[in-house]
C-alpha cells in the first residue's frame, strides 16, 4: 500500500469519527503520516487556494518571544484535518500558543505556559 493509499484511509477514518462521534486512536504509523502531511502542508502555505472560496482553517503559532504577530503554518478546507493538525501542532511545538481558526473565529487554541501566566 502506497503512502497516498495510507492517507486516504487515514482521511476516510477521521470522516467516520465525526460522523459518528467517536475518537480517533491514531496507530504510530497514522500519527507519521500526518506528521508528514503537516510538514508537506508547511511547504505549501501561502500556495493554497480555498475551493469554492470556503473559508480555510488555520493553525496559527503565537510569536511568545516578545515578537508582535502570528504565523499560519498549515492550512485546510476540512474542520477534521483542521483538528488533527491542530493536535499533532500542539504536540510539535508546546512551547508555544497554537490556534485553529477559521476566519476571525478561534475555534480551539492552546496557550504556552511562556505566555499564560503560570
Amino acid at each position: 500500500m502506497t503512502r497516498v493509499d495510507e492517507l486516504k484511509r487515514l482521511i476516510e477514518a477521521l470522516e467516520r469519527c465525526v460522523e459518528s462521534g467517536e475518537p480517533l486512536r491514531l496507530s504510530e504509523n497514522w500519527t507519521e503520516l500526518l506528521r508528514a502531511a503537516l510538514y508537506a502542508d508547511l511547504e505549501e502555505v501561502g500556495q493554497f487556494e480555498s475551493p469554492g472560496g470556503a473559508d480555510l482553517f488555520n493553525i496559527v503559532i503565537a510569536h511568545n518571544d516578545g515578537a508582535e504577530g502570528e504565523t499560519i503554518v498549515a492550512r485546510t478546507s476540512n474542520i477534521v484535518i483542521g483538528k488533527a493538525m491542530f493536535d499533532e501542532a500542539v504536540k510539535l511545538y508546546p512551547d508555544l500558543t497554537i490556534s485553529l481558526r477559521q476566519g476571525d473565529d478561534t475555534i480551539h487554541e492552546r496557550r504556552s505556559w511562556l505566555t499564560s501566566g503560570h
